[in-house]
């Protein structure tokens, strides 16, 4: 996109284009028929129940079904039914491809920030649909290593994270630190990727939050004040002293967390944050993301 249209996109919204089909949408980056395509995606694809990645488009049952673990009578892939992640569930809007793929890679790798507004409502929309994921009470991105936020400039992960607590009236919560740049996933094999992520993350233990959401008809403060969660002292004024205890106290009284990435490959990133996360206090964690891996087929 040449700097005048950007600079267009940027003073008159109204006028924008849909960045997939070139369609009017709107004061949005996406249409409402790509949306809806987006957002239906997964539609006549069987996934796994426990870590959401796509079963092969075979028709057929997998060992799942004949195994007495599969949940509420669906389907887990072998991965799952031989080692399963640290968190309880996995969901996604749709396999890594197509329109979904071209979109997220937009928004991650082309500057295009303003797609964290209709994806973070297609995520929105899913979490509302799964009831395994109401009972949640915070959201926490997945960070990004201090690197790949010089290069990117943001961390896409947080701003659809953001873009979820304020549709669907939930605190997020950045308790998490990428401590190690670890190389590339994308050539490694499932189990190099589990080896290649352990250790690569941390719970940010200065963290302090203080931010606003709504409820019901007025704004409340959400202070959750969580400096320095090793020895629980005083938080600034705005926030609200951590507990004695620290952080393990602070996730164990927020109990289930929904922790939020942009895609779900074959589930080693996730399941890393989560067993920090457990390890720390949370009950349990769910997942939610823009696309998961398709497995093949066996």
């Amino acid at each position: 996109m040449r700097l005048l249209d950007k600079m267009l996109h940027l003073l008159f919204p109204q006028q924008s284009s849909c960045l997939l089909c070139g369609q009017p949408a709107g004061s949005e980056a996406l249409c409402g028929d790509c949306m809806e395509g987006i957002g239906g995606s997964r539609q006549d694809l069987n996934s796994c129940q426990r870590c959401g990645r796509y079963l092969p488009e075979t028709g057929e049952d997998n060992d799942a079904g004949r195994s007495g673990k599969a949940h509420k009578g669906g389907r887990y892939c072998p991965e799952c039914l031989e080692a399963p992640p640290a968190f309880f569930m996995a969901r996604s809007l749709g396999p890594y491809r197509g329109d979904l793929k071209q979109v997220i890679y937009m928004y991650k790798y082309t500057g295009y920030r303003s797609l964290c507004r209709p994806l973070g409502l297609l995520l929105a929309e899913l979490f509302l649909r799964e009831k395994e994921f109401w009972d949640s009470r915070v959201i926490v991105p997945v960070p990004l290593s201090l690197e790949k936020m010089r290069t990117r400039g943001f961390n896409q992960s947080e701003l659809l994270a953001e873009r979820m607590g304020q549709l669907l009236n939930l605190p997020v919560v950045r308790c998490l630190l990428r401590t190690i740049d670890t190389p590339s996933q994308s050539k490694l094999t499932r189990q190099g990727r589990q080896d290649n992520i352990r250790g690569a993350f941390a719970i940010n233990r200065q963290l302090i939050i203080n931010r606003q959401i709504m409820h019901g008809n007025g704004t409340a403060a959400f202070a959750d004040g969580m400096a320095a969660f090793a020895g629980g002292t005083a938080a600034p004024a705005g926030g609200i002293a951590a507990p004695a205890g620290g952080i393990n106290k602070t996730l164990g009284r927020a109990g289930k967390v929904l922790l939020v990435d942009d895609i779900l490959t074959t589930g080693a990133t996730a399941g890393e944050c989560s067993r920090v996360l457990l390890r720390e206090g949370a009950q349990s964690i769910s997942v939610i993301t823009l696309a998961s891996g398709l497995q093949e087929k066996m």
